[in-house]
């Protein structure tokens, strides 16, 4: 069977519908490999022959492709293109994945939960951006679809808009990632973060090392949806060790002193205040102290070492989809611990 022909069996666009073209291809995929349409070890169409037959992107096509690497059904060969690696089981379960926003360590829970789940579950990904009518439009557009609603429960405030859509959902297929609520009335598994105590707990085992800088300042985001509790555990910290300590909302305010340890949260902020410290001549990890909120392969490298506390997200997503897979209705804190590098 040639591409074109390939193409029209497989693939069924319809551009009336407001579900993207890329999850359209992902789904026509889907069925056409339970239905047999095409075998394992079969090479799909090119990037660019789809794109023409189905007058959709290259960009479009690639991010089906890749999503369908991500779930296991396929398999990218350098040079020679996709092949099918997997037909998706029977018994896949449907699963509703609504994030609050897409950032690099939300993409490493996604991607760790994809590899676990590998073909034994269809995932569908939405982002809510804090919007409540957005996500009531995703909850209630996908009612009986799914077996499992998983949802980042991140959202301006929690008033009876928020409440009244969680109710929309079936208590037995809702799950939370990320973040726990104190507004449901059931039990419902969770893996979660406390963003309180987390920093607290990780300060405390330094407690000594921090008490040599002259004061503690922890600089956070401007953005109304950070964390706050992050705030308290901070404050609880310095009271409880009797250290001097100050709070930024970014950089604006900041004023360099010799012997200050500096706690960023946002990596923006990371980088301008690298770069205050080059211009004003202040050498990391002698004549300040840097300690970064969240992992990621930058900070190993930046500055010879970017000294973090963070959750494990790889280990938040391959737990969700444990979590999920063994039926366990339990709320689980995500491992959180520091990582020490030249910066302190």
């Amino acid at each position: 069977m040639n591409d074109s022909n390939k193409i029209g069996t497989i693939f069924k666009i319809d551009g009336r519908r407001k579900v993207p073209k890329s999850k359209q291809i992902i789904s026509s995929v889907v069925e056409a490999l339970k239905k047999d349409l095409i075998q394992i070890g079969e090479r799909l169409p090119s990037l660019n022959n789809v794109s023409f037959e189905l007058d959709v992107s290259k960009d479009t096509v690639q991010r089906a492709y890749i999503g369908l690497c991500e779930r296991g059904l396929l398999e990218s060969v350098p040079g020679k293109g996709f092949y099918v690696k997997a037909i998706p089981s029977e018994n896949a379960l449907k699963i509703l994945l609504v994030f609050n926003k897409l950032t690099a360590y939300k993409k490493t829970i996604y991607n760790a939960f994809m590899r676990t789940m590998n073909t034994q579950a269809i995932i569908d990904l939405h982002v809510h951006n804090y919007d409540t009518e957005r996500f009531e439009y995703i909850i209630s557009s996908s009612l009986d679809n799914y077996d499992y609603y998983v949802i980042m429960p991140f959202f301006y405030q929690y008033d009876r808009k928020v409440t009244d859509i969680f109710k929309l959902i079936p208590k037995d297929k809702l799950v939370l990632v990320n973040k726990d609520v104190q507004f449901l009335g059931f039990n419902y598994p969770v893996i979660y973060e406390d963003f309180e105590n987390d920093i607290k707990e990780a300060l405390e085992h330094v407690a000594d090392e921090i008490k040599d800088y002259h004061r503690i300042v922890l600089i956070f985001p401007l953005d109304p949806m950070s964390n706050r509790e992050i705030i308290t555990g901070f404050e609880t910290f310095c009271k409880q060790n009797q250290l001097p300590y100050d709070i930024l909302l970014g950089n604006s305010d900041l004023n360099l002193q010799d012997r200050d340890l500096y706690i960023i949260i946002e990596d923006d902020d990371l980088a301008e205040f690298v770069k205050i410290c080059r211009e004003k001549r202040f050498r990391i990890g002698q004549d300040i102290g840097i300690i970064s909120y969240n992992e990621t392969v930058l900070k190993e490298v930046l500055e010879k070492g970017i000294t973090v506390i963070s959750t494990d997200f790889r280990h938040m997503g391959e737990k969700l989809a444990k979590m999920i897979l063994a039926k366990e209705k339990i709320k689980i804190k995500n491992p959180f611990k520091m990582i020490r590098r030249r910066s302190f």
